[in-house]
């Protein structure tokens, strides 16, 4: 669950903050977009690391230790979790290359989208009856979760510059967020319909009541994203407290993702539908 945590952390930190780089290049200063690439090959290289350990952790406890046989690797490798490995690890090398340059290149958006997508490859969703439309929703839910997620970062890291840049991103920011967040509430309800046998699943099963858990922070992220947009956001070029209200909030919404990541690795990891 440790791995899964933290690979979620770095690869969507990754992806988001790549989309987020791209979208917002000709807004951002040099300095800002260069701290914020240091900050995206950190996460690049803490997913790729992450990737191999949750390959070796996992092929290790299907042999009941930490040290996994050749037998058992093979078998991880062969299975989804290897296929979503190897096709995170190609997304993140395209970022990875993509960052070290300060150009423009289509290369880091589609590394970005390969990784956030990776999760895909493996899970619940393949185990569904109608499992092409679930891993559909899936793919959606990700990207739109990579972006949410890998934006705050990065808007941290600016929050404390230019108040007209960091006014012109948020702004850019909340109108793709009013097209994103729909679409990935929607998926997301949509996908639980396809895995859910019934409604009263989400209080009479393990995996309903950790999702149900999941649906109550995510609900208080939508809160705070609320508050952003509609109280702060307007308010950032002639106004310090909301400068200092936007950073609190942010992170206020980064410690509600990861109370909703830990809960996605327990009911990914511990139960299922």
């Amino acid at each position: 669950m440790l791995a899964k945590i933290l690979l979620y952390a770095a690869t969507f930190g990754a992806a988001g903050g790549s989309g987020f780089l791209e979208a917002n290049r000709v807004l951002l200063a040099g300095e800002d977009r260069r701290r914020i690439r240091r900050w995206l090959l950190l996460c690049v290289l803490a997913a790729a690391i992450l990737s191999v350990v949750r390959v070796l952790v996992l092929a290790g406890a299907l042999g009941g230790g930490l040290a996994p046989s050749g037998a058992l690797l093979r078998m991880v490798l062969r299975a989804g979790e290897g296929r979503a490995a190897a096709a995170r690890l190609a997304g993140l090398l395209c970022m990875g290359t993509a960052l070290r340059t300060e150009r423009r290149s289509i290369l880091l958006v589609v590394g970005a989208m390969l990784a956030a997508s990776s999760f895909a490859w493996t899970g619940h969703a393949w185990a569904a009856p109608n499992h092409d439309l679930s891993i559909t929703l899936l793919v959606v839910h990700l990207l739109c979760i990579g972006f949410w997620l890998g934006a705050l970062v990065p808007l941290l890291l600016i929050v404390r510059g230019n108040a007209g840049t960091l006014a012109a991103v948020t702004e850019r920011f909340g109108r793709t967020a009013v097209r994103v967040v729909p679409l990935l509430l929607l998926a997301g309800a949509l996908l639980l319909a396809c895995l859910l046998g019934s409604v009263r699943e989400l209080w009479s099963s393990d995996y309903g009541r950790l999702v149900s858990l999941k649906l109550a922070f995510a609900a208080g992220l939508l809160g705070l994203a609320a508050v952003n947009r509609w109280r702060y956001t307007p308010r950032l070029r002639g106004d310090p407290c909301a400068i200092r209200g936007l950073r609190r909030s942010i992170q206020a919404e980064l410690v509600l993702i990861g109370a909703i990541l830990l809960v996605t690795a327990a009911f990914t990891t511990l139960t299922g539908p």
